[in-house]
């Protein structure tokens, strides 16, 4: 009887182990590297730091996707709100040199004539 079962239990996962069923490892996130991003808006307000953020979002997507795609390197701009003790900043894209960054800054001086180029980690 004993026997039997065991058998059993092999059949069992040599079933599974011949299914067509696709198998899909799960996503890693990329790890964080040195970096730049543009930081447009500085405030001690989070509310502000926010409606700052969606003006930014709404610009970027207001942009041609091509011209998007040239100073960025991708048509998915990051705009994030970081807190660094005691403001809010917040900033545009993942950029990893200063000179990538600058043709982004360039175009973004126009609608945010106080941004500038920051170091940070990116993903």
């Amino acid at each position: 009887m004993m026997t039997r079962m065991c058998l059993l239990g092999t059949l069992i996962v040599l079933s599974a182990c011949t299914s067509t069923e696709e198998v899909i490892a799960p996503q890693v996130p990329p790890s964080p590297v040195r970096g730049f991003q543009i930081q447009i808006h500085t405030t001690d307000e989070n509310v502000d730091a926010h409606e700052m953020a969606e003006q930014a979002t709404v610009w970027l997507a207001s942009l041609e996707e091509g011209l998007v795609r040239k100073l960025h390197g991708s048509t998915d701009i990051p705009v994030e709100i970081k807190w660094l003790q005691p403001y809010y900043r917040v900033r545009v894209g993942h950029f990893r040199t200063r000179e990538e960054a600058r043709g982004m800054m360039a175009k973004m001086s126009e609608e945010f004539p106080a941004a500038f180029i920051v170091p940070d980690t990116i993903q």
